[in-house]
């Protein structure tokens, strides 16, 4: 009973294909999470030194509505 060579190779080289998509796909997935952490992050902190900012020159000011409305 020979076996054909063909079906063989295709069915390999499918799940091959299929198993480093799948690798990349989960990478890529935690470098995309990584950086969207780190993004939220230096927003996060770009507010926060915006509002000590505009909080101290407010107090500098003498500007207790302004202050207050930050």
């Amino acid at each position: 009973m020979p076996r054909k060579l063909g079906p063989k190779l295709i069915f390999s080289l499918t799940i091959l294909i299929v198993a480093i998509s799948g690798i990349s796909g989960y990478i890529n997935l935690r470098t995309e999470k990584k950086q969207l952490v780190e993004t939220m992050i230096l927003g996060a902190d770009q507010l926060s030194r915006s509002i000590t900012s505009a909080t101290w020159h407010a107090m500098l000011d003498d500007d207790r509505k302004a202050a207050y409305q930050i």
